[in-house]
């Protein structure tokens, strides 16, 4: 049995007693290992760039001035990619996500215990 037509049968009282199908894997979801946050409060500033070339006409939001590991990069991208809802991919020990994300990536980084994030080439405030 499919496991949401399963799920709705049992809430419905559909599935008589002793004819309950055993839980399987796919049944249960899971978030597998959790992998450690790089601490950002270790980064003394972090900048956020928007770009519009480079990347085949498509927009990116390059982040600069993190001081970790490829490993810990790349584990930072895959956290960024599920928050922001983007593609983010590590090149050269940046960080880059698909689109203008630098308003939701300085309150992210911020709300996550970064000391100073700056919002580079917008001719605003630099944070």
């Amino acid at each position: 049995m499919q496991p949401l037509l399963g799920q709705l049968m049992r809430a419905r009282g559909l599935v008589p007693a002793g004819r309950e199908e055993p839980e399987t894997a796919e049944d249960s979801v899971s978030e597998g290992p959790l992998l450690p946050r790089p601490d950002l409060s270790l980064a003394s500033r972090i900048v956020l760039q928007f770009e519009k070339k480079g990347h085949g006409g498509k927009r990116a939001t390059r982040v600069e001035g993190l001081p970790f590991r490829n490993e810990e990069l790349n584990n930072l991208a895959r956290e960024l990619r599920r928050e922001m809802g983007s593609g983010a991919w590590v090149e050269a020990g940046t960080i880059l996500l698909q689109g203008d994300l630098a308003e939701r990536l300085k309150d992210w980084f911020e709300a996550k215990g970064a000391k100073r994030v700056v919002i580079s080439g917008r001719g605003g405030s630099a944070g």
